[in-house]
C-alpha cells in the first residue's frame, strides 16, 4: 500500500516539476506567447441539466443542482451509488439490506420496508426507479449524473422531497463506436465494462455490459463450528454447518440497452432495456459495535465483538442477491404547437437478503430470510412548449402521471439459526396506485427577469395485506406448522395533495443569475405492511386492532442563490441558501426480535443551510474544484421517539424505550461537508498524463434521533494517474479511500443490539481503456 501511494505522490512531484521546468524554459516570442495566449482563453464549458424536463445551461436553472459528466464519474472512482457522497456535498447514501438510502440536506427515509418509498427517488433517463440498486453507476453508458437539491414536488412529484438523483444514459450514435475497460485491484477485484454503439439515419442502437467480481473479502466470518453451542431441534441434536468466510465480496453483472429511431425529421423513439444480478454483502454485513454485549453461546455470554473492522461473528452469513428488469419506452413528436413525449416504464425485480439478527455467534436467536419483491409500471404524458409557436416570453410545460406498484415480502422467512427450525413466514404487500396532473410555466417579465410558476395535483391509493403462516416442528401456538395468525385483509386508504413552486430570477449580468424561490414537497404516507396488526389475535382470527397508516410528510422550502461565471468563463461560482419547514416527517424505527422495520412520524423539523460550488479552470491543462454544504437540522417537536438503552446485565442486547427527541439533530445531517478536486493534464512525448486527486471531509453526524449512534468525522481521498498512450488506448492506476479511513456505511440499533456495516477499506488498482 505504500508503495503505491509512493507512486502516486512521486508521480504527481514529478509530473509538477516537468511542468513547471518546460513552462519555465519556454522561449519569449510570437510562438510561444501565441500558445500562452491559446491556453488562457480555455473557459469552463457549459454544462446542460434536465432539472426542468427540458435540456437547459447548469447556469440558466433557478435550482440548485450538483451535474458529474461520466468523465468525472471515472476520475473520482464513482462506481456506485454510495460513492456519490464523496462528489456531492450535504447527500448522505447509506446502503442496508437491498436498500439504498439517501438522505440530501438532512431529508430523507431509511425505512427498509419494500414500497415505502425513499424520500429523494432515483431517475434514469426521466423514469422514477423503485428499486434502485448500486450498480447502476458502473454502466461506462452514463452521460452524466444530476442531484437536484430540494423539493421537486411540481415537475417530478413522486416522493422528491428533498430532491432527487437522476441518471442520464448516452444516446447511441450512427457512427460506429464503443469503448471498453478491464481493471484488476486488491482484494481480487476483477471489473470490465463495454459499451458499443453504432446505426444509420434512421435506427441506431448501443448495448452496454458491465461485470464486478470481488472474491476476496474485506475481511472474514470469524465463526467457527461449535462456537454457538449444541443444536437441539425437537430432540435432534444437529451438527454446525460449515460458513462462508468472505465478509465484503460481490459479484454483479448487469446489460443496458438502448434504441433510438427517428421515422421522421420530427419524430424520435426510444426503446431501452436493463436487466442486473448482484450478489453481494457489502455494505450490508455487520458486526455488534465494540464494547456491546450480546446474548451468547454458552462459554461465552454475554458476548462481545473481537474480531476485526472488517470481520464479523455469525453463524449465518450475511448475503443480499438482487435481480430486476427494466423496460423503458419514449416517444416524442415535434407538433407545429407543441412537443408530445410518452414515457413509459416496467420494473420487475426480486431480492433475496439474509439478515442475522443479533450478528453473533448465537444459534438459538431468530433469523431472518426476506424474499422481496417489486412490480412498478409508470405512464406519463407530456406537453412543452416550442420557440416556434405561441408567445417568445413564454415557456410551459404541461403533464399527467400514472404509477401502479406492489411490492412485499413473498415471504420473510423468520427461522431458528440457519433453517434448522422454522417460526414463522410472513407474507405482507402493498400496493400503490398514484395519479397526477401539473404544469410550469416561466414569464419573461423583462428581458433580464423571469418568474416561474408551478402546481401538481397528486391522489396516492394505498393497499395493503398481510398474514403469518407457522413453519415450526416443534413450537407450538402461532409457530406450529401451518398455523396462520396476524391475518389482516386488504385494507385501503388515500392520500392527496397540491405541491406548488414559485420562483424568481434576474440575470444582473450575461453571466451572473440570481434567484429566490419557494416550494413545497410531498410524500405520501404508507402502511406498514409486516406490522399492520397492534396486537397478535388467536390463531385463524383477523386481526381487529389495525395500526393506522403512516401520514404523509410536508416540506415548504424557501432558497435564494445565485449562479455566476466570472473571468471569462474561467470561474465558477454558485451559492444557495434554504430554509426547510418539514412536518409529519416519515422517522424509521426498527423494533422487536427478530427486528422488524416500520415508519412513524416526527410531528416536525426544521433546517437551514448554505451550498457553495466553485470551479476554477487555471488552464486547458488544469482545473480545480472546491464545493462545501453547512446544515442545521433539529427537530421542533418529536414526543414518543423509539430509542434503545444498551443492557449491562441480563438479557443483555438493548432495551427499547420511547423519548422526546425534540431539539435533537436529525439523522445523516452532518454539519459540514465537503469536496476538493484537482484535474491536471500534462502533455508529455509519452501522451497526455491526467493527474486526479479528490479530497471529501465529512465533519460526522448522528445516525438515530437519539443521539447515541454517532459517526465521527473522516476524510476520503481518491486518486487517479491516468496515461493517454494513443488516441485509442490509455492506462491507469487508481486508488479509492488512500488514507485507510474506518468508517461505517450504516449503523443501526434494535432489541438485539447495535450494529454497524463496514464501509470499503483503502482500494488500487491498474485499468486499461480502449475505445474507437
Amino acid at each position: 500500500m505504500r508503495s503505491t501511494l509512493a507512486i502516486l505522490v512521486t508521480g504527481f512531484c514529478a509530473t509538477s516539476a516537468h511542468m513547471a521546468l518546460a513552462q519555465t524554459a519556454a522561449p519569449v516570442g510570437t510562438a510561444a506567447a501565441s500558445e500562452v495566449a491559446d491556453d488562457m482563453s480555455q473557459g469552463l464549458g457549459d454544462i446542460v441539466v434536465t432539472a426542468q424536463r427540458r435540456e437547459q445551461r447548469l447556469q440558466d436553472v433557478p435550482v440548485t443542482v450538483n451535474a458529474i459528466s461520466a468523465q468525472g464519474l471515472e476520475r473520482q472512482g464513482i462506481t456506485n451509488t454510495a460513492d456519490l457522497n464523496a462528489v456531492v456535498p450535504g447527500l448522505n447514501i447509506a446502503k442496508s439490506s437491498t436498500v439504498v438510502q439517501p438522505f440530501l440536506r438532512g431529508v430523507g427515509t431509511a425505512s427498509l420496508v419494500p414500497g415505502n418509498d425513499p424520500s429523494v427517488p432515483l431517475y434514469i433517463d426521466g423514469v422514477y426507479h423503485s428499486a434502485p440498486a448500486a450498480l447502476f453507476f458502473s454502466f461506462n453508458n452514463i452521460e452524466r449524473v444530476e442531484v437536484l437539491k430540494g423539493p421537486q414536488g411540481t415537475l417530478f412529484g413522486r416522493n422528491a422531497t428533498g430532491g432527487l438523483i437522476q441518471v442520464i444514459t448516452k444516446d447511441p450514435t450512427q457512427e460506429l463506436s464503443g469503448k471498453f475497460s478491464l481493471s484488476y485491484g486488491n482484494y481480487r477485484a476483477v471489473n470490465a465494462t463495454g459499451y458499443i454503439s453504432g446505426g444509420t439515419d434512421t435506427i441506431a442502437a448501443d448495448l452496454a455490459v458491465v461485470y464486478n467480481n470481488q472474491s476476496k473479502g474485506w475481511g472474514r466470518n470469524t465463526f467457527r463450528a461449535g462456537d454457538g453451542g449444541p443444536i437441539v431441534v425437537g430432540g435432534t441434536t444437529f451438527t454446525d454447518r460449515k460458513v462462508k468466510r468472505a465478509a465484503g465480496y460481490t459479484d454483479e453483472f448487469g446489460i443496458h440497452s438502448k434504441i433510438v429511431m427517428t421515422p421522421g425529421d420530427r419524430t424520435t423513439v426510444k426503446l431501452s432495456g436493463m436487466y442486473i444480478d448482484v450478489d453481494t454483502n457489502q455494505n450490508h454485513y455487520r458486526h455488534p459495535l465494540p464494547g456491546r454485549l450480546l446474548p451468547g453461546p454458552p462459554g461465552q455470554n454475554p458476548y462481545s465483538f473481537t474480531g476485526g473492522f472488517y470481520d464479523y461473528d455469525s453463524d449465518i452469513e450475511w448475503f443480499n442477491r438482487n435481480h430486476q428488469y427494466l423496460f423503458t419506452a419514449e416517444a416524442q413528436h415535434e407538433a407545429d404547437f407543441a412537443t408530445i413525449k410518452s414515457i413509459s416504464s416496467y420494473l420487475k425485480a426480486k431480492a433475496e437478503i439474509s439478515v442475522p439478527s443479533d450478528g453473533s455467534p448465537l444459534i438459538s436467536r431468530a433469523s431472518s430470510f426476506a424474499h422481496l419483491r417489486w412490480k412498478t409500471f409508470t405512464q406519463e404524458l407530456q406537453i412543452l412548449s416550442n420557440k416556434d409557436w405561441g408567445p417568445s416570453w413564454l415557456e410551459w410545460i404541461g403533464g399527467l402521471y400514472y404509477l401502479n406498484s406492489r411490492a412485499g415480502y413473498d415471504p420473510q422467512e423468520v427461522t431458528y439459526g440457519y433453517r434448522y427450525d422454522g417460526t414463522f413466514n410472513r407474507y405482507s404487500f402493498q400496493t400503490s396506485d398514484s395519479l397526477a396532473a401539473y404544469g410550469q410555466a416561466t414569464a419573461s417579465l423583462t428581458s433580464t427577469t423571469r418568474l416561474t410558476l408551478g402546481l401538481r395535483y397528486s391522489k396516492d391509493r394505498l393497499s395493503a395485506t398481510q398474514y403469518q403462516l407457522g413453519t415450526s416442528a416443534v413450537l407450538g401456538g402461532g409457530n406450529a406448522n401451518g398455523a396462520v395468525t396476524i391475518l389482516v385483509p386488504k385494507v385501503r386508504t388515500t392520500f392527496d395533495k397540491i405541491t406548488w413552486r414559485v420562483a424568481l430570477d434576474q440575470r444582473l449580468t450575461p453571466d451572473v443569475l440570481l434567484y429566490a424561490s419557494a416550494s413545497r414537497g410531498y410524500k405520501t404516507g404508507a402502511w406498514n405492511h409486516g406490522a399492520l396488526c397492534a396486537t397478535v389475535p388467536p390463531v385463524g382470527v383477523a386481526c381487529s386492532n389495525l395500526v393506522s397508516p403512516t401520514r404523509p410528510e410536508v416540506l415548504d422550502a424557501y432558497e435564494i442563490g445565485l449562479k455566476s461565471d466570472l473571468f471569462d468563463k474561467r470561474l465558477r461560482f454558485n451559492i444557495s441558501g434554504y430554509y426547510y419547514d418539514y412536518s409529519d416527517l416519515q422517522v424509521q424505527a426498527v423494533v422487536g426480535v427478530p427486528p422488524i422495520s416500520v415508519l412513524n412520524n416526527a410531528a416536525s423539523a426544521r433546517m437551514y443551510g448554505i451550498d457553495v460550488e466553485t470551479a476554477f479552470q487555471f488552464s486547458r491543462y488544469l482545473r480545480i474544484s472546491a464545493n462545501g454544504a453547512y446544515l442545521d437540522a433539529k427537530y421542533k417537536k418529536y414526543p414518543n421517539a423509539v430509542g434503545f438503552i444498551p443492557l449491562t446485565a441480563a438479557p443483555y442486547a438493548n432495551s427499547q424505550i420511547l423519548f422526546d427527541a425534540s431539539g435533537n439533530r436529525l439523522p445523516r445531517a452532518p454539519k459540514f461537508t465537503s469536496t476538493v478536486s484537482v484535474d491536471w493534464t500534462i502533455p508529455t512525448g509519452a501522451g497526455d498524463v491526467t493527474l486526479t486527486g479528490s479530497w471529501y471531509y465529512n465533519n460526522g453526524f448522528y445516525w438515530d434521533p437519539q443521539e447515541r449512534l454517532k459517526e465521527r468525522a473522516y476524510s476520503l481521498v481518491n486518486g487517479q494517474i491516468a496515461l493517454k498512450a494513443t488516441d485509442n488506448l490509455s492506462l491507469r492506476i487508481w486508488g479509492r479511500n488512500l488514507l485507510d479511513k474506518k468508517y461505517y456505511s450504516y449503523q443501526t440499533a434494535t432489541s438485539a443490539g447495535d450494529q454497524g456495516a463496514p464501509a470499503a477499506p483503502r482500494t488500487y488498482g491498474l485499468a486499461v481503456d480502449f475505445q474507437f
